[in-house]
């Protein structure tokens, strides 16, 4: 990367080109494989510049894999590299830079001169342009003028230079002329150059991107686990508390011999579960307060592959949560079922979908994670309670029985009892286990409706 000027300089009394070159010395004091700068030149000198970009192209001609993001178009100039045009997040352009040449450059037209400046209609001053840049020659410092658009379409680069020499004036002394011609098998029309659609990338949802997303999303999970050994502890504890009481309610119903477990571990498992939304809401939400959520975006992930990759992992993560619930009550607290077990997983399985399509929804719905967390608690508080998670859906006041069997947790949670009292089947429960699954179909239909890759939200409170 070059000498310094002065011995041992401290990096914050470097100047721009000098601290760009420092940031891409310690990037590559490890010699890495694979190797991701960004916009490594702004700032820099133009020594500095060079340096950079001299040295990134050794370490590609060494089998480094350079991954370089610029907007100086005129670095992009080694044709075995791999261009990609990123708009609002999104690549929408894929090629190599001699391919894209052909297919999208326009020609090139300049005059450098000194002296008087002329009076050029159609024609601007480059005002970025400096005699020392791009080997120009050596002379006192003029002016660099390029054509409109419009003007560079009407005729041919060398017409349009022609008629622009001809209103030069006296005092005014013509220094260069700079002509890049079209590519020779470029497509002849003077319309605006576009890209061609058949270029245009738009991604089909891929399982590649969804499960890279779900490997993020899982780690970041796993990195707190303390939210999830709560959710799973709490439950044992409100079931050992009230144990008793829901023993005596169970028997004087007529069900001999059960231990109120029957009650307590689906119901509180449910109702957790529905406190869970929080987990599902920060885990969309945090991406916006880390700043990480652009990133996320620029990976060509659509709104379904960030959806189905962020809950895949909740989905596990809520099902062994169930499963180990459900385990210790039968171990410690006497929870046992008299119908199919089948039919229990399936309703479990059920519930779990319809919480997390909930949570989904609710992410979806509201831009503030203030605003999410308030209404998901709330909303899964009174599904979970007009449900019978709290409590037998019959023991409720009329009112709430009146809208009981409006929630999908109702029929969840009465299938549940059938199976685990009344030994039912899977062919008796089919109608809630279909309850289940419409409810979890209308909630990711909204979801996916008003969900917006695009929304910046705010998550933090």
């Amino acid at each position: 990367m070059g000498g310094w000027t002065s011995p041992a300089p401290r990096a914050a009394t470097l100047s721009g080109g000098q601290a760009r070159r420092l940031h891409t010395g310690m990037a590559l004091l490890h010699r890495p494989r694979v190797l991701f700068l960004d916009e490594p030149t702004v700032g820099a000198d133009v020594a500095a510049r060079r340096a950079i970009l001299d040295t990134v192209r050794a370490l590609a001609d060494d089998g480094t894999a350079v991954v370089y993001t610029t907007h100086y178009l005129t670095e992009l100039v080694d044709p075995r590299a791999d261009v990609a045009i990123l708009h609002e997040g999104r690549v929408v352009l894929e090629s190599t830079v001699d391919r894209m040449l052909l297919e999208h450059a326009r020609p090139t037209l300049a005059i450098i001169t000194e002296g008087r400046r002329p009076e050029l209609p159609g024609w601007h001053e480059d005002r970025e342009w400096s005699p020392d840049v791009d080997g120009s020659p050596p002379g006192p410092a003029g002016q660099r003028w390029v054509p409109d658009d419009r003007t560079l379409d009407a005729d041919e680069p060398t017409a349009v230079v022609t008629t622009a020499l001809a209103r030069l004036t006296t005092g005014t002394a013509l220094r260069a002329i700079e002509i890049t011609p079209r590519p020779s098998n470029r497509r002849t029309s003077r319309s605006p150059v576009r890209p061609s659609p058949t270029r245009i990338r738009t991604p089909p949802m891929l399982f590649s991107r969804s499960g890279a997303v779900a490997r993020t999303s899982t780690r970041v999970l796993l990195a707190d686990p303390a939210p999830l050994f709560i959710m799973v502890v709490l439950p044992l504890l409100f079931t050992a508390f009230l144990r008793p009481a829901m023993a005596a309610r169970l028997q004087a119903d007529g069900f001999v011999g059960a231990t109120g477990a029957e009650q307590l571990i689906p119901g509180m498992a449910v109702l957790f579960a529905f406190l869970s939304t929080q987990t599902v809401c920060t885990l969309f939400y945090r991406e916006h307060y880390w700043g990480t959520w652009e990133r996320l975006r620029a990976s060509g992930a659509r709104g379904p592959d960030i959806m189905l990759g962020k809950a895949a992992p909740l989905l596990v993560l809520m099902l062994a949560q169930m499963a180990l619930l459900f385990v210790v009550g039968t171990v410690g607290f006497g929870y046992r079922i008299n119908g199919s077990l089948i039919a229990l997983v399936a309703l479990v399985v059920g519930l779990v979908i319809c919480v997390l399509s909930y949570g989904l929804m609710v992410v979806a719905l509201f831009r503030t994670l203030d605003q999410a967390m308030v209404v998901g608690n709330l909303g899964g508080m009174l599904l979970a309670g007009l449900g019978g998670a709290l409590a037998p859906a019959e023991s409720l006041p009329g009112w709430a029985q009146a809208f009981a069997h409006l929630t999908p947790t109702f029929w969840g949670l009465q299938g549940i009892q059938d199976v685990t009292l009344s030994g039912a089947a899977l062919p008796d429960v089919a109608g809630h286990l279909a309850v289940l699954l419409g409810a979890s179909a209308l909630f990711v239909a909204v979801a996916a409706l008003r969900f917006n890759p695009n929304e910046t939200k705010i998550g933090s409170t």
